[in-house]
């Protein structure tokens, strides 16, 4: 290659990168605008807008979500029969996020309910989950399904929250908040759910049944309502997420500044299906 051939794509390079910078900028904007008409005193917990199909939980001091699409974006989902769950598709998110997204068919609606063992290796070490495949099936058998995809690999946490409630959100390989496996499912085990610390449930919008491929741990018991499906609990390596939470986040809960890179999660069945 020339000198001449070399330096123009460079430029050109240089010239993608500042384009990409800027849309991710413009979108960002764009979220925070929506999100402040939306609900201004609200604290949000991803980085999603309002966008039917966006991955988010939001609180807003009452500990219910906030910053979500319209009743009408996203249809509620029918409970499925006993031992089976529905994965319907969902094509909502923004072409610029999808093209961000690794491509994965949606579960078998057939699913064990199984006891597992989750291991999240990340940059800081790894996060080990015990996932409830009897109280929530449909969740963990998603779960399960995307770690054996790969989906989540190489993917960042792209949400820290410090106030009101105290997560760290993972699960959208994208990094902005708004994508997930192109589908959803319905909520499942939320009756009396509460949060402690070491939680481990689905984040989703404000629209019931919007889960995707988005999860967060619970680093500090808040004022969650009952909204969100809890499938698992941290085992070991809680203390990373505490390391991460004391290093910050930005503003409105943003990433976090000390950065969790998720490498490879693998599950492996614990205690067998009927």
């Amino acid at each position: 290659m020339g000198s001449k051939d070399r330096q123009r794509r460079l430029a050109r390079e240089h010239y993608e990168r500042r384009a990409l910078r800027a849309e991710e900028r413009s979108a960002r904007r764009r979220r925070r605008a929506l999100i402040g008409s939306a609900a201004a005193a609200a604290l949000l917990v991803t980085g999603g807008v309002a966008y039917a199909g966006t991955r988010l939980i939001g609180d807003d001091g009452a500990g219910k979500a906030a910053g979500s699409p319209s009743a009408s974006s996203t249809p509620t989902a029918t409970p499925p029969p006993p031992g089976t769950c529905e994965f319907i598709p969902d094509d909502t998110a923004p072409a610029e996020v999808k093209k961000k997204l690794p491509t994965v068919k949606p579960p078998k609606a057939k699913v064990g309910t199984a006891k597992y063992r989750a291991t999240i290796e990340t940059n800081r070490g790894e996060i080990v989950m015990d996932l409830d495949g009897a109280a929530a099936p449909c969740a963990t058998g998603s779960f399960r399904h995307l770690a054996e995809e790969g989906f989540y690999d190489d993917s960042s946490c792209h949400r820290l929250t410090a106030t009101g409630i105290f997560v760290l959100q993972c699960g959208d390989p994208s990094g902005t908040g708004l994508g997930g496996p192109g589908y959803r499912f319905a909520n499942e085990n939320t009756q009396g759910a509460t949060y402690p610390r070491g939680t481990v449930a689905m984040a989703h919008s404000q629209q019931p049944d919007s889960n995707g491929s988005q999860f967060f741990i619970v680093y500090k018991e808040g004022g969650l309502q009952p909204d969100y499906t809890p499938f698992g609990t941290v085992v070991e390596g809680l203390a990373i997420v505490d390391e991460v939470a004391k290093a910050g986040g930005g503003e409105g809960g943003e990433a976090p500044k000390r950065d969790v890179v998720v490498e490879k999660v693998t599950v492996k069945e614990t205690q067998g299906n009927p």
